[in-house]
């Protein structure tokens, strides 16, 4: 069948000379063909030149296109840009500008893929003009989102959000959800890579909100499912592997209407994921072996990598050595074939593993240097990436420069031209007067000019210095802040201590005076709040030395009685501040709420210093507040007091208690109608509120009413929230 249409398409060609007019015949070829013509050369010329020989110009861009996005979708790029680039050129010759336009974008999308980010961005700006010259809603925020998708690999995470928000902006302004759900999912994405996972989870669960209000049921579908296997991974990484599985029987059920055989392999793979994860080794392999029973040819598809390398870690794990190096040698081949540089890293780390176990000394030693080259090529990669990155904003600022540079230029010429004619019309009748005038006038103007020069340069270099000292002080500061994060507790230490939790912490400056801190001693768990004396860069020094004090007392004097280690605290602190009474010493110190919770017996042991305890426990579906007080003294110096000893208040907790600890920035924050402050007993009836709620969607509304009574005052001092569910 496919010899009898070539040979009938070259007899027009060739022998009828004819354009070809009726593109049923086409259509039928392509559809019958579409594998072929992307995958054999001498196929994909010979259609090229079927394509070239129709009459219209439009239609020829249509075929093109179309070749162009078969060629996209199976990964052959190269050909991709080659129809691409005849569907542009006929598309220009048709003057469609909505077809140019979409045309631009995919080559733009081919690019990046390719690597070549600022040939991407070229074409995607091309795009992007003839959009707005169309007033194309849809299409402007499109190629909005493209251009941020390249911005968030340059690590412009400030410039793609940008980008997304005025895709976001595009959309809704046409009422477009699909494009709303979209962006909100591009945006829980980028949130995930730069470790912001409880603004992944929020994002994520936007999207899918919008997806299923799309009346498309194919695309509120396709974009549920999308959300799902995101949620999954997602909380897979966080090591949460009961959230992982809800979304995963999520995804079970909607196959359920779906019956999608390769979403039905999907479900396995991760279920095995989560089981190998929990080391439920033989759950796992059951898992992987469905998975792998789905898919008819696994061999050639990306999941079948994944496929066999978790049944080789599932038969290391059981000690069965052999089957685990033929899945894991399978799971090498498909990694290598479909060149998934990623996954042969991690193959070739469980190859090595099982080499040395087997006494193979020199394959181990191979498999090592194989991970070794991996490693270091994808060094060299995210090395290339930055030095794109360079180039690129080189690039930008080259082109404002030369545009500032032919404005002036432009100005120039235009005042030389007024000059010009002025100049001939008086001469025409005064020359002789304007002669000595003129000479007079341009030895003032050339002393003027010579002293304004004198004082431009002067402010010039005053200003460049002031800018000097003032990006040394930001930078400095900002350095500070990544070392006070690098000490707080990071969101894996959190979610494997307390489980169900959530931190709203906002700094009033780029570093904070308020900290949290958490460790895990014997069967105890200690969790910290504390606010220091001050906020800004004399807060950051005090809440540095209130960790390190921590980490010395708890961790390396096992201290963990709340009323013990305030008590310590408060004399290594007096100590190292050298503070006295004598009116001239520093009275700097912190106030702070300390829980020591015991796995054994579900108990607190709370001690505070200024800082209470807050405990919301629902009876009957009743929120009841309860409120353990703290001591009236700060950890530090205090007239008259600093003899007097901490105290400990124990306190049972019961299965589904939300405990807060926070400093007093929130409460004291100066906002609403009459410029007030929020007050502890309207705090203290906000978290009572919402105390029942998801703890994501606590911190989210916290974080909403902040803002909103806030308004346009100014945040007056730092604000930190701990919350945690028993």
């Amino acid at each position: 069948m496919r010899n009898f249409f070539i040979i009938l398409f070259l007899l027009v060609i060739t022998s009828v000379k004819a354009n070809v007019t009726d593109t049923s015949l086409l259509s039928d070829y392509f559809n019958q063909n579409s594998s072929q013509i992307t995958s054999d050369s001498l196929l994909s010329s010979r259609w090229s030149a079927m394509v070239d020989s129709l009459d219209k110009f439009d239609t020829k861009a249509y075929w093109f296109y179309k070749s162009g996005f078969l060629s996209y979708s199976e990964n052959r790029y190269d050909l991709a840009l080659d129809f691409f680039g005849k569907a542009l050129s006929n598309y220009r010759l048709a003057n469609d500008k909505d077809g140019e336009a979409k045309t631009l974008n995919r080559i733009g999308n081919v690019y990046k893929l390719k690597s070549d980010y600022k040939l991407a961005l070229k074409y995607y700006d091309e795009a992007l003009e003839i959009n707005v010259g169309l007033n194309n809603n849809v299409e402007i925020a499109r190629t909005k989102s493209n251009q941020a998708s390249v911005f968030q690999l340059f690590g412009q995470y400030e410039k793609a959000m940008t980008n997304y928000l005025e895709s976001l902006h595009e959309y809704q302004k046409v009422g477009y959800k699909e494009g709303v759900a979209w962006i909100n999912f591009s945006i829980a994405r980028m949130k995930r890579n730069i470790d912001q996972v409880n603004d992944a989870i929020i994002f994520l669960n936007k999207a899918l909100k919008g997806y299923k209000n799309i009346e498309d049921k194919e695309s509120s579908t396709r974009g549920v499912r999308l959300c799902y296997l995101e949620m999954a991974e997602l909380f897979l990484s966080q090591h949460k592997t009961d959230s992982s599985m809800v979304y995963v029987d999520k995804l079970s059920v909607l196959n359920n209407q779906l019956n999608d055989i390769f979403l039905e392999s999907n479900i396995a793979l991760l279920r095995g994921k989560n089981h190998f994860q929990n080391n439920e080794y033989t759950l796992a392999e059951e898992s992987y072996k469905h998975a792998l029973s789905l898919l008819s040819n696994a061999d050639n598809s990306k999941n079948g990598a994944l496929i066999y390398f978790g049944l080789a870690q599932c038969s290391f794990a059981k000690k069965n050595y052999s089957h685990s190096n033929t899945f894991a040698l399978k799971a090498f081949d498909i990694a290598t074939e479909k060149n998934l540089v990623s996954d042969k890293k991690d193959i070739l780390g469980v190859l090595y593993l099982i080499a040395k176990e087997q006494e193979q000394y020199k394959k181990a030693l191979e498999y090592k240097e194989q991970y070794a080259a991996i490693v270091e090529s994808i060094g060299k990669k995210e090395i290339t990436r930055l030095e794109m990155n360079y180039d690129f904003m080189q690039q930008t600022k080259e082109t404002e420069l030369v545009h500032q540079r032919a404005m002036e230029r432009q100005k120039l010429y235009n005042t030389i031209a007024y000059l010009a004619f002025l100049v001939l019309f008086i001469i025409a009748g005064f020359i002789y007067f304007i002669y000595r005038q003129k000479r007079k006038s341009n030895e003032l103007l050339k002393k003027q000019n010579a002293e304004i020069q004198a004082q431009r340069d002067d402010l010039l270099r005053k200003k460049i210095l002031i800018e000097r000292q003032n990006d040394t002080i930001t930078h400095s500061i900002q350095y500070a802040s990544r070392i006070q994060q690098a000490v707080l507790p990071s969101e894996k230490t959190l979610g494997q201590l307390l489980t169900n939790y959530f931190v709203y912490f906002k700094p009033r400056d780029i570093v904070s005076g308020d900290f949290y801190w958490v460790s895990e001693v014997d069967e105890y768990i200690m969790v910290v709040a504390a606010d220091c004396t001050g906020h800004g860069v004399p807060g950051a020094f005090m809440s540095m030395m209130g960790v390190t004090l921590l980490n010395d007392i708890v961790n390396k004097e096992r201290i963990t009685q709340p009323d013990v280690l305030l008590n310590k605290m408060r004399s290594r602190l007096i100590e190292s501040l050298n503070q006295g009474g004598d009116g001239n010493r520093a009275m700097d110190g912190m106030d702070m709420s300390v829980c020591r919770i015991s796995r054994k017996d579900y108990t607190i042991d709370f001690s505070g210093a200024f800082h209470p305890l807050y405990i919301v426990r629902s009876t009957n579906g009743q929120n009841e507040p309860i409120i353990i007080d703290s001591d009236r003294m700060p950890v530090g110096y205090m007239v008259r007091r600093n003899d007097v000893p901490f105290t400990t208040q124990k306190v049972d907790i019961k299965k589904g208690d939300m405990i807060y600890l926070f400093s007093d920035g929130y409460q004291d924050q100066i906002g609403g109608e009459k410029g007030r402050k929020l007050m502890r007993a309207n705090f203290y009836a906000l978290i009572n509120s919402l105390a029942n709620k998801p703890l994501f969607e606590q911190k989210e509304i916290l974080e909403n009413r902040f803002c909103e009574w806030k308004g346009n005052s100014k945040q007056i001092d730092d604000v930190m929230v701990v919350g945690v569910r028993f």
